[in-house]
């Protein structure tokens, strides 16, 4: 983890830092957040416009779009995942949140 932390850009270093010293309950909020679902849709809209027609398909403002939404979407799992990781490392049992997934 710690060669894939380093790639990390240093807002991302430090949220997840600021992870390890939140309480269970903040932990739990976390791990349960889910990206919105008009984000999710629109992220799913331009990822498949871009796989299907190729990037030059894509207008500037909506790879400037897809770009951000990729961005929010990986710091989401990347922050939930690893809130996860901290509650199962404190004896809790993370099963319903991967069944809801």
């Amino acid at each position: 983890m710690e060669d894939a932390e380093d790639e990390l850009p240093l807002e991302l270093k430090q949220e997840v830092a600021a992870l390890y010293s939140m309480s269970d309950k903040a932990l739990w909020k976390v791990a349960r957040n889910h990206l919105s679902v008009k984000d999710a849709r629109k992220l799913r809209q331009l990822n498949h416009k871009q796989q299907k027609y190729g990037s030059t398909s894509l207008a500037e403002v909506e790879l400037q779009r897809l770009e951000e939404l990729g961005y929010h979407y990986d710091r989401h799992i990347l922050l939930r995942s690893q809130a996860m990781l901290l509650l199962k490392e404190r004896g809790h049992d993370i099963s319903p949140l991967l069944k809801a997934s």
